[in-house]
C-alpha cells in the first residue's frame, strides 16, 4: 500500500512539474531540455520571494494549482505540438533517471554531519512551520545559511511525501535536470551525448551534486547548465536570458559562496547581451544588467531578513557579513595566522596528493582543448588565448576567495586544519571539464548538424571526425576520474542498506518505542561514555525534531534546577547518578526515560530545600536528599 500511495504522489508531482515544463515551452519558446530546470529554479524563487513576505502558503498552493490550468491552456491552443518537443531520448532519460532515484532513496537515513547540521534541519523546520526559520528555532544555528534548496525541497515533499529520502531526491533532481540542460547544444550526436554523460557520471560517483544534500555539487552543475543553456540559445540572447535569470537567481540563494558562481556564469551572458543589442538604450543596457543584478537583489534581501529577524544573525556561524568577518578574523592570532598560509599554500603544492592532481587534472584538459581547437582552426588563436585568460584570471580568484574564507568565515580550529578544502576546491574546478565541453560542442557545431553516415551514427568529413574524436577523449577522460575516485555503486545502491547502520536509527528507535513527541525539550544524559556530543546533538534535534536538547555526560553535574528546564529525561546510558534519580521519582533503574511534568512539585520542593546544601544527584550526595524529598511527601 505505501509503495501505491508513494508512486501515485510521485506521479502528482511530476504531473506538476511537467505542467510547468509545457507552459515554459509554449510561451517562453524554451527547449524541451532546458524547461525542467528553469522550472524547478523559478518555482523556488516564487516560494523565497512569498517566504520572505510569511505567505508560504498561499502562494504555494497557487503555484500548484496553476501548473495544470497553463498547461491545459497551452494544449486546447496548441493541440499535441505543445507535448512533441518533450517526445526525445533526452527527456525520457531524465524521467528514468528521476524515477530510479526515488526508488533508490527509499529508506534514506540522512547520517553526514554538515547535511544535517547545514540544510536538513533547516530545511525540516520550514517543512514543518510553513515558513522560514525565526529565533524561535534554536535548532537551526546556521540562519545565515540561504534557504533555496529547502524550499525547493518543501515543494517537493509536500506533494511526495515528507521522508529523508524524498529531499535527498528533491535535491537529486537539479543534478539530473542541470545534465538535461547540455541536450540542446548535442544535436541529437550520440558522441556528443556520450560526453555529457561521461561528465554526468563522474559527477554523480565521484562529487556531492547526486544523493547529497550539501550543495556544494550542485553549485557546480547549476553553473555548467547555466554555460551550456546560454551556449544553446546564444543567437537568441533573450531566450537565453529566460532560461539562465532563474538559474543564476537560484545560485544566489543557495549557499553564500553562490555570487561568486553567480558571477562566473552571469558574465557569458552579460557579454551575449551586449553584443547582441541592436541599439544601445536603456532599455538595453537593463536587460544586460539583468544576469548580475537579479541575482545579488535576491542575495541582498536574504540578507536583510537575517538581520531583521535574528537578533544576532549577522554574527551567526558563517554569516557573510562585515559583523561576522570582523569577529572571526579578531579570534586569530598571528602565529595562527601564519600556521594557515603555510598549510593554505603546501596543499596546492602538493601535487602528488591525487584530490588535488585532479584540480590540476582538469586544469590541463581545459587548456588542451582550446589548445586543440585552435589548432584544427575551430576557433582562432587569440579566442583560445582568451580562454585561457579567463581560466587564470578565474583561478585566481577563486582561489584569493578561498583563502579569504578560511581567514574570516571560519575558527581559527577550522582554519588551520582546512577544513573541507577539497570539497570547496571542488566546487569551482569540476566546471572546467563541462566548460571543455561546452567549448568542443559550440565550436564545432556545423560538423555536428551535418547528416553524417548510417543516419547519423558515424562521423562523415574532417570536422564531424574532429568533433568525434574529442567527444571521445573527454568521455574517456570523464568515465576515467570517475573510475579513479568515485563510487560507481552511488547509481544504483539502495539507500536503505547504507541507512541500516545511521546515528539517527537510535533516535528513531527510542522515539518510536516509547512515543517521544515532537517540540519537545529533552535532557539526554549519556554517562561518562564518549559520545562527540556536539555532532551528535545535530542528529538527536533532527530525529526528535526538537529545538532545545541538551547532552549531560558522567563528568558533569545532573541538578534537579537543570532537570526542571525540560520535558523530558533520556538516560542513553545509565548509572548511579541516573539511578538514584529514577528512585527518587519511585521508578524502576530501568526506566528509559522520564516525563519531568508530573514530577516538577517533588524536585521544586527539593531544589527548595535549603538545608540541602549540594542539589548535585551523585552516589555521595543523593541519599540525604532522598531522605529530604520523602519526608516532605509524608507531611503533605
Amino acid at each position: 500500500m505505501h509503495t501505491i500511495l508513494l508512486a501515485l504522489r510521485a506521479g502528482a508531482f511530476f504531473a506538476w512539474l511537467g505542467c510547468w515544463c509545457v507552459w515554459l515551452s509554449c510561451r517562453a519558446k524554451l527547449p524541451a531540455a532546458l524547461t525542467p530546470l528553469a522550472a524547478m529554479c523559478g518555482a523556488s524563487l516564487v516560494i523565497y520571494a512569498a517566504a520572505l513576505l510569511n505567505v508560504i502558503w498561499p502562494v504555494q498552493l497557487a503555484l500548484y494549482l496553476a501548473g495544470p490550468v497553463l498547461a491545459v491552456g497551452c494544449v486546447i491552443r496548441e493541440k499535441w505540438k505543445a507535448l512533441r518537443p518533450f517526445v526525445c531520448i533526452s527527456v525520457v532519460l531524465f524521467l528514468a533517471a528521476a524515477g530510479a532515484t526515488l526508488l533508490l532513496e527509499r529508506g534514506r537515513i540522512i547520517d553526514e554531519h554538515d547535511s544535517l547540521a547545514h540544510w536538513a534541519i533547516a530545511a525540516k523546520t520550514i517543512l514543518n512551520n510553513g515558513r522560514l526559520p525565526n529565533m524561535g528555532d534554536l535548532a537551526v544555528e546556521y540562519v545565515d545559511y540561504p534557504p533555496a534548496a529547502a524550499l525547493w525541497i518543501k515543494l517537493v515533499c509536500n506533494l511526495t511525501g515528507f521522508s529523508d529520502g524524498s529531499m535527498v531526491f528533491a535535491q537529486s533532481l537539479l543534478f539530473l535536470a542541470a545534465m538535461l540542460a547540455f541536450a540542446p547544444l548535442c544535436k541529437k550526436r550520440w558522441y556528443a551525448g556520450a560526453a555529457v554523460l561521461g561528465y554526468a557520471v563522474y559527477m554523480a560517483c565521484a562529487s556531492m551534486a547526486y544523493r547529497e544534500l550539501r550543495v556544494d555539487g550542485v553549485l557546480t552543475v547549476l553553473t555548467v547548465a547555466a554555460w551550456a543553456a546560454t551556449a544553446a540559445l546564444r543567437r537568441e540572447p533573450k531566450r537565453a536570458l529566460a532560461a539562465v535569470l532563474p538559474v543564476l537567481c537560484f545560485l544566489a540563494i543557495l549557499k553564500n559562496s553562490g555570487m561568486f558562481f553567480v558571477v562566473l556564469c552571469g558574465i557569458p551572458l552579460v557579454v551575449l547581451l551586449v553584443r547582441n543589442g541592436q541599439k544601445r538604450s536603456l532599455k538595453a543596457a537593463g536587460f544586460a544588467a539583468l544576469p548580475l543584478a537579479a541575482p545579488a537583489l535576491t542575495w541582498w534581501l536574504w540578507q536583510v531578513h537575517v538581520k531583521q529577524v535574528f537578533v544576532d544573525g549577522e554574527s551567526s556561524k558563517h554569516a557573510a557579513s562585515l559583523t561576522a568577518y570582523a569577529e572571526r578574523l579578531g579570534d586569530k592570532t598571528p602565529e595562527s595566522i601564519a600556521e594557515f598560509w603555510k598549510e593554505f599554500a603546501g596543499f596546492w603544492m602538493s601535487a602528488l596528493d591525487p584530490a588535488v592532481l585532479r584540480l590540476y587534472a582538469f586544469s590541463a584538459a581545459f587548456l588542451l582543448v582550446c589548445v586543440l581547437l585552435a589548432v584544427l582552426k575551430a576557433v582562432r588563436w587569440r579566442a583560445a588565448a582568451g580562454f585561457a585568460a579567463a581560466w587564470a584570471a578565474t583561478t585566481a580568484v577563486y582561489v584569493a576567495a578561498l583563502a579569504g574564507t578560511y581567514l574570516f568565515s571560519m575558527s581559527a580550529e577550522e582554519m588551520v586544519v582546512l577544513a573541507s578544502i577539497g570539497r570547496y576546491a571542488d566546487s569551482y574546478f569540476e566546471c572546467l571539464p563541462a566548460a571543455a565541453i561546452i567549448l568542443v560542442l559550440v565550436n564545432l557545431e556545423p560538423a555536428l548538424e551535418e547528416p553524417g553516415r548510417l543516419h547519423g551514427l558515424l562521423p562523415a568529413g574532417a570536422r564531424q571526425w574532429q568533433a568525434f574524436v574529442l567527444c571521445a577523449v573527454l568521455t574517456v577522460f570523464s568515465a576515467g576520474f570517475a573510475a579513479a575516485y568515485g563510487d560507481a555503486s552511488n547509481l544504483w545502491r539502495s539507500a536503505r542498506a547504507v541507512s541500516a547502520d545511521a546515528r539517527q536509527n537510535y533516535w528513531l528507535d527510542l522515539k518510536a518505542q516509547y512515543g517521544l513527541p515532537d517540540r519537545a525539550s529533552y535532557l539526554l544524559y549519556t554517562n561518562a561514555n564518549q559520545v562527540d556530543t556536539w555532532s551528535e546533538r545535530y542528529v538527536a534535534r533532527y530525529a526528535l525534531n526538537s529545538s532545545d536538547i541538551l547532552f549531560v555526560q558522567g563528568d558533569e553535574l545532573l541538578t534537579a534546577a537543570k532537570a526542571l528546564e525540560y520535558d523530558f529525561i533520556v538516560f542513553c546510558a545509565p548509572d548511579e547518578v541516573s539511578d538514584a534519580f529514577l528512585e527518587c521519582l519511585d521508578l524502576s533503574p530501568d526506566t528509559p526515560y522520564v516525563e519531568l511534568s508530573p514530577y516538577r512539585g517533588k524536585l521544586l520542593r527539593m531544589e527548595w530545600d535549603e538545608s540541602v546544601a549540594v542539589k548535585e544527584f551523585t552516589q555521595e550526595t543523593w541519599p540525604s536528599v532522598w531522605d529530604k524529598v520523602r519526608l516532605a511527601d509524608d507531611e503533605t
